[in-house]
């Protein structure tokens, strides 16, 4: 190696660059670029260099004799392959969710009504927008306040009841390795004992999911909750397998493949929208137009308010407001009052 070598390993070694050429074991003749027109002797002249944090994405660097590229030295190449970075966003902290469940209980949602009359009418003099703030804000942090957070589900027994169980858990790890490392008799009965609690812990913790379980869907039944009761029913009985229709051809013959479910989907779909309708301005004409509701202007009675509040479906996540069809529904009598003062007042 010549001064010029040791400047570049120098530079590299500065830098925290990596010459990525001697990295990989290729062939003979693919780390060389450059042969001695008097000796024929082929040297490795044309370097790649690449940042030692960057050299994971490189998957080879080697040189190609057979390109033509109009120099006596030849072609040297790096294979590299690019990740992209992903982005993360930072969300916003959301309200917590509404236990729903307990809209069912009629104290609940009596106590919900009561609080929900003494708490809504806000102050008068204030514009649309501030009006709409109270209004939100009041029945979700009233609704809040009496149904409570909804709570995530536990996926088993054990890991409803793990705050019970790691500690005795741990406990027999480290009698077990206590044995080990002195077998003893003493130990041997402290592993014993440690083994017998762990197992006692855990029979008592799923019993207790069970009960707890059965007596949440009883309850759901008895108060008319069907969701709550199924989705109870399915978390005891586990998940069940999703079915799907077949996709048949145009010929009714049942496609397994799904590549050519794909091309399928493309053939339909290209077939929907090429179709093209022509509406002619008599057939505008021709329609017959409806008559203008005056009554929409009028103040909204009780029941129209009622009836707008009972066609909402229920089951349904929230909107930004965080508020449920279900407990907007619980309201109603306080809701439909509230909102007929404010329709006055506008």
């Amino acid at each position: 190696m010549n001064k010029n070598g040791q400047r570049l390993l120098e530079f590299c070694c500065y830098y925290g660059l990596c010459v990525s050429n001697t990295f990989f074991n290729t062939k003979l003749q693919h780390r060389v670029s450059w042969r001695h027109p008097r000796s024929k002797h082929w040297h490795q002249l044309d370097l790649i260099l690449t940042r030692r944090s960057s050299l994971a994405s490189v998957t080879i660097t080697r040189s190609y004799q057979s390109a033509d590229c109009d120099t006596d030295h030849s072609l040297v190449c790096s294979r590299v392959k690019l990740r992209t970075k992903k982005l993360y966003h930072m969300k916003k902290e959301g309200r917590p969710r509404i236990d729903i469940n307990k809209t069912h209980d009629q104290r609940k949602v009596k106590e919900f009504a009561q609080a929900l009359e003494e708490t809504l009418p806000g102050p008068a003099n204030v514009n649309a927008p501030e009006r709409w703030e109270h209004f939100k804000n009041t029945v979700y942090n009233t609704a809040l306040s009496t149904f409570g957070k909804k709570t995530r589900k536990m996926a088993d027994w054990f890991k409803a009841h793990s705050e019970e169980l790691m500690p005795a858990i741990e406990d027999k790890r480290r009698a077990l390795a206590a044995y080990k490392a002195c077998p003893s008799e003493y130990n041997l009965q402290a592993l014993r004992a440690a083994r017998s609690q762990v197992q006692q812990a855990a029979r008592r913790c799923s019993n207790d999911y069970w009960l707890q379980l059965c007596s949440q869907i009883q309850i759901a039944a008895d108060t008319g909750n069907i969701k709550g009761m199924y989705d109870g029913i399915k978390q005891a009985l586990g998940p069940l397998q999703k079915k799907s229709a077949p996709l048949k051809s145009t010929t009714g013959v049942i496609i397994q493949d799904r590549a050519q479910q794909m091309e399928r989907w493309v053939q339909h779909y290209s077939e929907l929208y090429s179709r093209k309708n022509v509406v002619t301005e008599e057939a505008l004409n021709n329609i017959e137009c409806l008559p203008v509701l005056e009554e929409l202007d009028s103040e909204p009675t009780l029941a129209e308010i009622n009836a707008a509040l009972d066609s909402l479906t229920s089951g349904k996540a929230p909107g930004r407001d965080n508020i449920p069809v279900e407990v907007l529904k619980c309201g109603q009598y306080g809701l439909t009052k509230i909102s007929e003062r404010k329709w006055k007042q506008k």
